[in-house]
């Protein structure tokens, strides 16, 4: 740690085990120094240190974080090749020992041989290694290299991909679920920064980078604690160009909310636009939630409906049919506890104004070519399965 004046002061950084506000505060990166007891425990590594059986692996930099997790770019001196190293918060890692999450089993069950083509991110190695101050021991997984994820270079490239490089995407995507489903594995957690893409980079090429762009680290702060604290500045690998992403394999990542394959009551996934009905109103749910998931990305607005007098939840609801073209009935809903929270009796909302509520037909202009009425049904037995759409005709032109 630098013996510098702290700069940055922590002010408005909310963060829970939950995604709920439990302090007031802000960092640079993530928040060195805050107690796993309390939810958090990120990982407090130092370039240039050897971690894993035999110190095998070198951290050289740090690739990214995200809420229960940091990555990081480690030299394995054994192979003579680069690895990537996703280290837990201390409170995952606990929460792991206790049998609460499901990260460790999922990975080794979609790792094991044979695996599809632009499949899954492959698991190479795992072992724990001590924490400093209160952040607990860390869980670290090893996996290859890869070059990004897609949600960076989607906004690298302005929000926009051209169709052929979607289609592409999409099909690896639904290789990777189709795998994973297969290996018993439901991710529950689909989503743009979850989907990787292989590596065009050479060891000799990762090594002149780190001489070009040597890791950094943000000026000092003062961590909860009151210690001094001093977090690495996130550099992930250069973004791929349009071009090299046509030709590149993509796979699907991190599956810290992954659960195994069968009936889930009253368990929460997804991010609150990704949440199939069955979720929504505490229903059972299986592999259907990821294939929804899958097919309604980005089309779902959390936000109230002044129109028609609607929550955020009803909303949702609506939006579910608009864009399917389809209404709940009563089979589907007595089957869902939560339902009555929402719906009457007779199907209709719980809304506001208490009127009828008309439906939009939104169907054509976020369907494409792809027929969701059919394979994407509010009824999660209805849905078709990961393999089913792989054969799709909307996937025909996909050359991968």
């Amino acid at each position: 740690m630098s013996s510098m004046t702290p700069k940055n002061q922590h002010r408005d950084f909310s963060v829970g085990p939950n995604g709920e506000s439990v302090y007031d505060l802000s960092f640079a990166s993530e928040p060195l120094g805050m107690p796993a007891s309390a939810g958090h425990g990120w990982a407090q590594l130092d370039f240039g240190q050897k971690i894993g059986p035999q110190d095998r692996f070198t951290v050289e930099r740090k690739l990214g974080w995200g809420m229960h997790s940091s990555t990081w770019l480690a030299r394995d001196t054994l192979d003579r090749r680069f690895v990537a190293i996703k280290v837990l918060t201390g409170y995952m890692t606990d929460t792991d020992r206790k049998n609460l999450v499901w990260e460790s089993d999922a990975l080794h069950a979609v790792s094991h041989l044979p695996l599809s083509a632009h499949s899954i991110r492959v698991l190479e190695d795992h072992f724990t290694i001590p924490g400093k101050d209160l952040s607990g021991d860390h869980l670290c997984f090893v996996t290859p290299v890869y070059g990004g994820d897609v949600e960076r270079l989607w906004r690298a490239n302005h929000k926009k991909f051209p169709l052929s490089l979607t289609k592409r995407i999409l099909l690896h995507l639904l290789r990777g679920v189709a795998h994973a489903h297969d290996r018993g594995v439901v991710h529950a957690d689909l989503k743009k920064d979850n989907i990787f893409y292989d590596t065009l980079l050479t060891t000799s090429q990762i090594d002149q980078i780190l001489v070009t762009d040597p890791p950094r680290r943000h000026d000092p702060e003062i961590s909860h604690e009151g210690t001094i604290i001093q977090s690495a500045v996130s550099q992930p690998l250069p973004i791929i160009s349009l071009d090299e992403a046509q030709s590149a394999n993509f796979l699907l990542a991190d599956f810290g909310c992954a659960q195994p394959s069968t009936l889930h009551d009253r368990r929460l996934m997804n991010i609150l636009p990704y949440r199939p009905p069955e979720v929504w109103m505490d229903g059972e749910w299986d592999t259907p939630a990821d294939i929804w998931a899958f097919g309604w990305k980005d089309l779902f607005q959390w936000e109230v409906n002044e129109e028609w007098g609607l929550t955020k939840e009803q909303n949702m609801f609506y939006q579910m049919m608009c864009r399917t073209g389809d209404n709940f009935v009563g089979p589907i809903l007595s089957q869902w506890p939560s339902a009555i929270q929402y719906f009457n009796t007779d199907c209709t909302f719980k809304a506001e104004k208490g009127r009828e509520i008309v439906l939009q037909d939104e169907t054509f202009e976020v369907c494409i070519k792809f027929d969701t009425r059919d394979k994407l049904d509010l009824w999660p037995e209805l849905r078709a399965s990961a393999e089913d759409l792989l054969t799709d005709p909307w996937f025909s032109d996909v050359v991968a």
